[in-house]
């Protein structure tokens, strides 16, 4: 499951009534939230986080008719990740076929913009997977940086989270889809990681000596690391380097878990990953680790440097905050 973008979606009408609807749930079950309580949420600090896709909300005529969830389908197994970070964003899924030339799932990374208090822009620039080559084809045939989408949102409850494409009229087509996520709680405390990273260097090893510094070409390669109370997602796409059809052009990405083992030093708990890959990661969290040596330069600089079982450095990179 990923945002189609042959799908139509339901408008801002749509929205309230499903928030009718949730809430009416919330009160049947349970006590509804204070008014005020409602009133004083700020929907850009609701928003940030990392969010699991649990279903998808069918809808005729604006009226919501069925919830299909994840857990109920004919791909109980398949999972979406998304984080929306200091204007930042990306998804991922674990949607593998060996049958393709990148086998591993699909990935997202652009910027979004708050346009009301429920709705706004998610300007998507870079892929990986099937990704890659949709959202690289599209820029390439306008001549522009990154497709944008106007999303409707509703957060009826705490840690649910309703997500819908609006349409470019006021007008309902006759069947929508709506997103239903449940908000992820922290891992972890936060901690001088977290933080949205872009890569700007790659430090080549041999016996784990330093021996070459490599600037990262901003035209072919896009490197951008979440980190965020214990949680990750990482995507680099490699559009500028291959061609489509190779399977370096399908870049790669991940998902998982991170915690520091002391003050320099985290453990990575990859779950799935997304693009190329030569194997279906499916791990179950922190189950399946490596570790990563971290030398803060300044708050908004840092290099990480991967270490094999007994502590060998294997490849650094440097990552700067993305502003």
């Amino acid at each position: 499951l990923y945002h189609n973008p042959n799908f139509k979606f339901c408008n801002m009408s749509v929205v309230k009534k499903l928030t009718i609807i949730f809430f009416t749930l919330v009160v049947a079950c349970g006590e509804s939230p204070k008014k005020e309580e409602i009133v004083n949420k700020n929907p850009l600090f609701e928003l940030e986080g990392f969010w699991n896709r649990t279903g998808t909300i069918q809808t005729v005529n604006g009226v919501p008719v069925d919830t299909v969830y994840l857990s109920d389908s004919d791909t109980p197994d398949l999972r979406q990740i998304k984080v929306f970070y200091d204007g930042n964003l990306t998804w991922i899924n674990n949607n593998y076929n060996s049958s393709l030339p990148w086998k591993g799932g699909n990935g997202m990374y652009g910027k979004y913009q708050l346009v009301s208090k429920d709705s706004l822009l998610e300007k998507i620039s870079h892929g990986t997977g099937l990704m890659a080559e949709w959202i690289k084809s599209y820029k390439d045939s306008l001549g522009i940086d990154a497709r944008t989408y106007k999303w409707g949102f509703s957060l009826p409850e705490e840690s649910k989270l309703l997500y819908f494409v609006e349409p470019d009229s006021d007008q309902i087509v006759e069947t929508d889809y709506a997103e239903l996520w449940e908000k992820m709680p922290d891992a972890s405390p936060e901690s001088k990681a977290d933080g949205v990273w872009k890569r700007v260097y790659e430090i080549q090893y041999a016996n784990g000596i330093p021996i070459d510094t490599v600037s990262v070409p901003s035209d072919g390669t896009l490197d951008i690391h979440f980190r965020k109370n214990g949680r990750f997602i990482y995507q680099v796409d490699n559009t500028g380097l291959s061609e489509p059809g190779e399977g370096l052009f399908y870049g790669y990405g991940g998902y998982g878990q991170f915690e520091f083992i002391d003050e320099n030093k985290i453990i990575e708990y990859h779950e799935f990953v997304s693009g190329r890959t030569d194997s279906v990661i499916q791990n179950p969290p922190k189950t399946v680790g490596q570790a990563i040596e971290l030398e803060f330069y300044n708050d908004d600089l840092f290099k990480q440097v991967q270490l094999d079982s007994v502590g060998v450095k294997l490849r650094g990179v440097v990552y700067e905050r993305v502003q």
